[in-house]
């Protein structure tokens, strides 16, 4: 439950892989590597070296804000949401 496995559709990925593991796998960097940039986006080292593949479909969102893409604080869709306005550096640009 803890393996990645290549198979002739892709990957196969158990529960228990750690998010780390899974994003530094040389597979995934070469072939999805949207997929190793959204883990390592997606939680800090600490985080990343304890979630796993699993826990993270199971884990229900608790943000009463993740389904509001025009929260700033939501950075899940920046085309949609527009660009962060709340940035120590002022407004940015969102190029599409």
């Amino acid at each position: 439950m803890a393996t990645i496995e290549e198979i002739s559709t892709g990957l196969r990925i158990g529960a228990l892989v750690k998010n780390s593991t899974l994003a530094e796998h040389e597979v995934v960097k070469k072939h999805f590597p949207l997929l190793s940039l959204a883990l390592n986006a997606g939680a800090s080292a600490q985080l990343r070296n304890m979630a796993t593949v699993g826990g993270n479909m199971m884990q229900r969102t608790r943000c009463s804000y993740f389904y509001e893409t025009s929260m700033p604080c939501n950075k899940r869709s920046p085309l949609e949401a527009g660009p962060d306005k709340n940035q120590p550096t002022g407004p940015r640009a969102v190029e599409r």
